[in-house]
């Protein structure tokens, strides 16, 4: 393996109520290995004393820093206002309930002389019992990031779409693009955050190596993972592709314009199925029976989940 360069990262780790489990992915941000490193951690208005937790365990070391937010305003502003706080080359994000395999950040800088950003696989991390579930795509194609496989409600082999990515950022393609997170979205900031530094001209790399531990939603057992706090919101989300097609498609082809309009498509059919199981979750059995009632699709989806248990 070639000499890595001396290339000081950013860590940024958007933070809300993740007292019990925020050491973990600092830790192994902390265990990469970099001497160039800072950790930036941005508390989104937590009521469980995350940041007092985070100044006190890392008082002595001075790479790790923490920005306090008065008000609660999701994870793409924080990430935002980290990013405007970094300080180094590279932006590397890191939710906070997901970890690093060691060495990860030497491994994907391999590529900052070729890249803008740099993208591996996901390894996925059972909470529930601290066991590795392997990777999230069976199938990762080496090479440039594509504006149609970002635009894939799903990939081959997995049920994942790679809008879940996490790469390490050249932090001046940002800034001279002015190319920030869309804060009106508190899921799939990432997803749109990518399309537009493909359609910015930014140069992409993807590599085969599962080095990013994601926290799966759901555990082995079937139990929601108690770290996630994320709920559907497929529709906000649709109208951000909108909102994005509208800007850019003055240079975007109709192949690709197609490609916008079908996962806009798909998201509209998908809300209310995404909003039913998380009724279940919620035990919320009034608002299933009323999207029961409503939607053909979740309809659809019930029948779909009751044949296949049949057939096993």
């Amino acid at each position: 393996m070639s000499r890595v360069p001396s290339i000081r990262v950013s860590v940024i780790v958007p933070a809300f109520e993740a007292r019990a489990f925020i050491s973990r992915a600092i830790d192994s941000a902390l265990g990469q290995g970099l001497s160039e490193l800072e950790v930036v951690v941005v508390d989104d208005a937590s009521s469980d004393g995350t940041a007092d937790f985070v100044g006190s365990r890392y008082r002595d070391n001075p790479r790790v820093r923490v920005l306090r937010l008065r008000e609660n305003g999701g994870p793409a502003r924080a990430r935002n206002i980290a990013i405007d706080a970094a300080g180094g080359e590279w932006i590397a994000i890191l939710d906070a309930d997901d970890a690093w395999q060691p060495n990860r950040l030497s491994r994907l800088l391999l590529h900052s002389s070729e890249a803008d950003a740099v993208f591996d696989n996901l390894a996925g991390y059972d909470a529930e019992t601290g066991v590795m579930t392997g990777s999230l795509f069976p199938v990762f194609p080496e090479g440039p990031l594509t504006l149609a496989s970002l635009l894939a409600p799903r990939i081959s082999d997995s049920q994942f779409d790679f809008g879940y990515l996490q790469p390490i950022l050249r932090r001046d393609f940002l800034t001279s693009r002015s190319i920030r997170y869309d804060e009106t979205l508190r899921t799939s900031e990432d997803l749109l955050l990518y399309l537009i530094l493909i359609l910015e001209g930014a140069r992409t790399r993807m590599v085969d190596e599962a080095m990013y531990l994601y926290t799966m939603p759901v555990s082995a057992s079937k139990r929601r993972s108690p770290h996630s706090r994320t709920r559907p919101r497929d529709d906000e989300v649709g109208r951000a592709l909108e909102r994005l097609l509208e800007e850019y498609r003055h240079q975007i082809d109709q192949a690709t314009t197609t490609l916008f309009m079908q996962r806009i498509e798909y998201l509209r059919q998908i809300a209310p199925v995404s909003e039913f199981y998380h009724a279940r979750h919620m035990r919320n059995y009034g608002r299933m029976a009323v999207l029961f009632a409503r939607h053909v699709s979740v309809r659809r989806e019930i029948v779909a989940k009751a044949v296949a248990r049949l057939s096993r």
